[in-house]
């Protein structure tokens, strides 16, 4: 068997919570769920836009008894990876930042309660009242741009 060491990496316990939940909806009951349930849980969990490749990549580099299977721990990792492959990206926030109401010069301001009320509607796994408490210091129920970064970044 083949022993991988892994650094300790730390996850969104929203996430972690979700994806334990989806891991386990899958298995049944050997402890393990074949790469076609991989994607399936990976879809479910917002990771949609894997490519093969990606995919094939992410499950080869994390499969560490090379069983063709993924555990629970080696699916843990899976999902971080695909967090970092797909998570925070400048231009993405951009966009968001203006489709929420800033601007594309990176002025104004969005509102925290549209902010909350998009990340309901998609099911995204965050916590952001702790990130809006966290980054509107002021209260002021608006984030501006660097602020609205930090948040996506922290996450």
């Amino acid at each position: 068997k083949k022993i991988n060491f892994r650094p300790t990496r730390i996850i969104n316990k929203d996430l972690e919570q979700m994806a334990f939940e989806e891991f386990h909806s899958l298995d049944n009951g050997s402890g393990s769920i074949e790469s076609v349930q991989v994607r399936k849980a990976l879809s479910r969990l917002g990771f949609s836009t894997l490519s093969e490749d990606q995919l094939f990549n992410l499950i080869e580099n994390n499969d560490w008894d090379n069983s063709g299977d993924i555990d629970y721990q080696e699916f843990l990792h899976v999902v971080m990876d695909c967090n970092e492959l797909l998570g925070f990206n400048e231009d993405v926030t951009l966009s968001s930042f203006v489709s929420l109401g800033g601007n594309p010069n990176q002025t104004g301001t969005i509102s925290t309660a549209k902010l909350k009320q998009l990340i309901h509607d998609l099911r995204i796994p965050i916590s952001i009242e702790k990130l809006i408490k966290q980054y509107d210091t002021d209260a002021s129920g608006y984030v501006d741009f660097a602020e609205f970064s930090a948040m996506l970044a922290d996450e």
